[in-house]
């Protein structure tokens, strides 16, 4: 049987006697499973030109595909992508400017779980 990931789960058991009749029920038992979905971590940026950059991370085990975003330093709107490999290449930047970029994982199984966003990293 497969658990899925932050979810809570309760469970009884009971044994079977050697007549084959079954004993009672234990008492119920309440776990959680843990969000194995961690967030992407080492973020670096690489081949950085005066309108580009790729972004790159540590890959995580068990993702489906990453969530990027990036933005000028200091604030404004996100702009929002996705990746199924553990880099992305941003175009369309503006010279002289610095970004921040974030990334997380939506990981498996289904129902899919995502992490936290990762800390912030600047191109």
């Amino acid at each position: 049987m497969g658990l899925t990931n932050a979810s809570d789960y309760e469970i009884e058991v009971r044994g079977f006697c050697s007549s084959g009749y079954p004993g009672p029920w234990s008492t119920t038992y309440i776990f959680s499973t843990d969000n194995s979905c961690t967030s992407p971590q080492n973020l670096i940026s690489s081949n950085v030109t005066s309108t580009s950059a790729q972004l790159n991370w540590t890959a995580q085990s068990n993702v489906l595909y990453y969530q990027t975003r990036y933005r000028v330093q200091g604030g404004g709107s996100w702009t929002n992508g996705t990746s199924n490999t553990n880099s992305k290449v941003i175009s369309g930047l503006q010279s002289s400017t610095s970004y921040d970029w974030q990334v997380r994982a939506v990981c498996l199984p289904s129902p899919y779980s995502t992490s936290s966003w990762s800390i912030p990293a600047d191109r």
